[in-house]
């Protein structure tokens, strides 16, 4: 477990937002070069490799942008006005954003360096009637705060409009089994092809093995489409991605079992379908006769509830990869205390091991 946990941590940590995503997806190649000698970084900054073997080509893919913001301005007392770098379709904080930014530690992705702050707000005796009455929620009631009096003291730390910025708590453990904190969406997906790279390694998969990391998932999966594009300009796409990616969970009194069933610590979780597209049933039904052959427990899920979730393997299926959503169950997604479950990432390792290492016994995209 602490090999799982200390992976999780290492990843999580380490700051790469959307726009950033290049730089983390430079240190990740650092850190995987081991695993191949054909690392790639495609634009717009995807990490890409064969790992080897022959036979089906076979993609484990994961995305490693995190959620983040972006300085809007700067205000002349120092304070920086912000906004999210993912699509803002309401034009202020969902619920849980507000409830959940002002109070935590941020990280300003300088041009000179990472700058720490923190997110503020008004509150308490310095509040109006009117801001503690208020039901609205603003991007202009929250600020970063870095320690600077002056528009001018963030300039010369190299912070300017467009500027990133993170939340930026620690990793930690909860209980026996919990790892809580940020970019476990989808940091914790990296963590799961890590481990089963340094499972096959020395090895040849019974497959030809293809590793990704893809950027901009958190902007209309633009990663992923640039990844289908390149493997279908190749003339060499791809018989199957297998998305790893963070799941739901009803950890949470206030979340409906009958909208979101499963639960942290039960088991990898295939996506059948989600709000942009029905993923691959072959490789559905054939990670279901793997698990069950080595006795992992998976189940089923189909996300709807508002509209809002989708993966990178809606893009890679319009260029025709067949995809397959396998994902762990998480409580508290888009938020800086995302919270999983050590068992359920050591059980997809041990699945996609087992899956990696005979797809032709597990996968037939022209059975059925």
């Amino acid at each position: 477990m602490d090999k799982i946990f200390e992976t999780v941590k290492a990843l999580c940590e380490r700051p790469g937002p959307a726009g950033r995503g290049g730089e983390y997806n430079r240190w990740l190649l650092n850190r995987w070069r081991s695993y191949s000698p054909d690392w790639k970084i495609l634009a717009p900054g995807n990490l890409v490799a064969k790992i080897g073997g022959s036979g089906k080509r076979i993609l484990l893919t994961a995305h490693s942008d995190e959620i983040g913001f972006a300085v809007r301005s700067i205000h002349e007392e120092g304070f920086l006005a912000f906004g999210p770098l993912t699509p803002d379709r309401d034009g202020r904080p969902q619920r849980g954003m507000g409830l959940h930014v002002a109070g935590q530690p941020a990280c300003v992705l300088g041009e000179n360096g990472q700058v720490d702050g923190v997110f503020v707000a008004a509150t308490g005796h310095a509040t109006t009637y009117e801001q503690r009455t208020s039901r609205e929620i603003r991007w202009r009631d929250f600020w970063v705060d870095v320690g600077c009096s002056s528009r001018a003291e963030c300039e010369a730390l190299g912070i300017y409009p467009g500027t990133p910025i993170i939340w930026n708590p620690p990793t930690r453990r909860l209980g026996e089994h919990r790892i809580v904190g940020k970019a476990a969406d989808d940091r914790a997906g990296l963590a799961i092809i890590e481990m089963v790279l340094e499972e096959l390694a020395g090895a040849d998969p019974g497959c030809e093995l293809w590793v990704a990391a893809t950027v901009l998932e958190e902007i209309n999966a633009i990663g992923s489409w640039a990844l289908g594009n390149w493997a279908s300009m190749r003339g060499e796409p791809f018989d199957l991605a297998v998305v790893i990616d963070v799941g739901l969970s009803c950890h949470c009194p206030s979340v409906s079992q009958a909208d979101v069933p499963q639960k942290l610590g039960s088991g990898p979780v295939l996506v059948v379908k989600d709000n942009s597209t029905h993923y691959d049933i072959e490789g559905i039904r054939g990670l279901e006769a793997c698990a069950a052959k080595y006795g992992i427990a998976t189940e089923r899920a189909s996300y709807g509830v508002d509209g809002s979730y989708a993966s990178d393997g809606c893009r890679l299926m319009a260029f025709g990869i067949p995809s397959v959503l396998l994902v762990f169950p998480a409580a508290f997604t888009h938020s800086p205390f995302e919270m999983i479950d050590e068992r359920d990432l050591l059980s997809l390792v041990d699945l996609i091991h087992h899956f990696v290492i005979e797809p032709d016994r597990w996968y037939d995209p022209l059975s059925g």
